[in-house]
């Protein structure tokens, strides 16, 4: 008799525990005294859901979307690989690395969430592109001074779980939003100039505004997908993109996230095209850069897509083709006050040690000229 009380007990036990995230001691987690920070992510990564989606991590101003980084000692601790990462009671699942100089090494096959009786686990799991092992060790690498974690070429991640998978391709987490333009950065005022050729029938437009910002390498556009604007007289959401210079040109990567828009509920993604005939394809997108006339001119056509593995219409948000931007003479270059003893820096986004003599810098986040 005591013998069946205590297996009708375990049944009881077992029972109870099914259909809830199991939170045993077991998962990883830093100490209750470690400083959590929340880190931007941006960089490449696969989404497999039925369909194998390649885009950029670039969550936009207003996405929850962010990791969570604590150090304690030589572990660091990382949440947010898995896209699922909170229990039912709004805990964060972690990964834990070992700080070595420079490297962190994480050991492969961390869980980062337990389901119900029913579901498998979720892991992190590494893979070595150059072998094409998978299930090994990966590395990051952990930048002092700027204070990023970057992915180490052969390493990749892969996170497994019940309908899929997401594979980081090459990824860096910083406590700074990449995705918009630095604090100490200028936005200047550009007249946009183009042609709807989706969805509104060739549509020619020199109303658009938008917004430039040039840091470094970068330049920072906002403005350059306006449908919404066309529909509802407002600009998307989130819709700064990123381009880096190369040669005469900033070259735009295809499958930046530029926010969900009200028209159609769904969340779009920046990406290059070309016209063949009735069809349209994926290509690159750059826009060269005159400084003398200050004229930005695109390549190609530009546009929103729903998903990027498709080129349908039925897929397309919109097309925009003859992309020109040119300086708003109306743009205002603001000295500062003399007696203002804030750092200043030049275009490059690069501290100077004083005042300049003569030419343009940045102070208080404002274009200085000095003649």
């Amino acid at each position: 008799m005591k013998r069946l009380i205590m297996l009708l007990t375990s049944v009881i036990v077992v029972l109870s525990s099914m259909g809830q995230n199991n939170n045993d001691d077991d998962m990883i987690k830093p100490s209750d005294n470690a400083v959590i920070e929340e880190w931007y992510p941006s960089g490449r990564f696969e989404y497999y859901d039925g369909i194998k989606e390649t885009m950029v991590c670039k969550f936009g101003e207003s996405s929850s979307t962010k990791f969570l980084v604590a150090f304690e000692g030589n572990d660091v601790y990382i949440s947010g690989f898995n896209r699922f990462d909170y229990d039912n009671d709004g805990k964060p699942y972690w990964i834990v690395g070992t700080l070595d100089g420079k490297y962190i090494t994480f050991q492969s096959s961390q869980l980062v969430s337990k389901w119900d009786y029913n579901e498998p686990s979720t892991e992190v799991v590494g893979y070595n592109k150059d072998t094409k092992e998978y299930d090994v060790p990966f590395t990051m690498e952990y930048e002092e001074e700027s204070h990023t974690i970057k992915m180490i070429d052969p390493y990749q991640i892969r996170v497994i779980y019940e309908r899929g998978y997401d594979h980081y391709l090459s990824f860096t987490l910083s406590e700074e939003d990449q995705s918009i333009p630095p604090k100490d950065a200028i936005i200047e005022d550009y007249n946009y100039h183009g042609k709807f050729t989706y969805p509104s029938d060739a549509f020619s437009f020199d109303w658009a505004k938008a917004q430039v910002v040039f840091h470094g390498n970068n330049i920072y556009i906002k403005g350059l997908l306006c449908r919404d604007a066309f529909v509802t007289g407002e600009n998307m959401p989130d819709d700064w993109l990123v381009g880096t210079k190369n040669g005469d040109a900033y070259v735009f990567e295809n499958g930046q996230f530029v926010g969900a828009t009200d028209y159609y509920n769904k969340e779009v993604y920046f990406t290059g095209a070309s016209m063949e005939g009735s069809s349209w394809n994926v290509n690159e997108f750059s826009l060269s850069y005159d400084p003398e006339t200050e004229i930005l001119t695109g390549n190609n056509m530009i546009g929103a897509v729903r998903n990027m593995n498709r080129t349908d219409w039925d897929n397309v948000y919109e097309l925009i083709s003859n992309v020109v931007l040119t300086k708003d003479p109306n743009s205002i270059i603001e000295i500062a006050p003399e007696d203002n003893n804030s750092p200043s820096y030049d275009l490059q986004g690069r501290r100077l040690k004083g005042k300049p003599s003569r030419g343009i810098y940045v102070k208080d986040g404002k274009k200085v000229v000095v003649r």
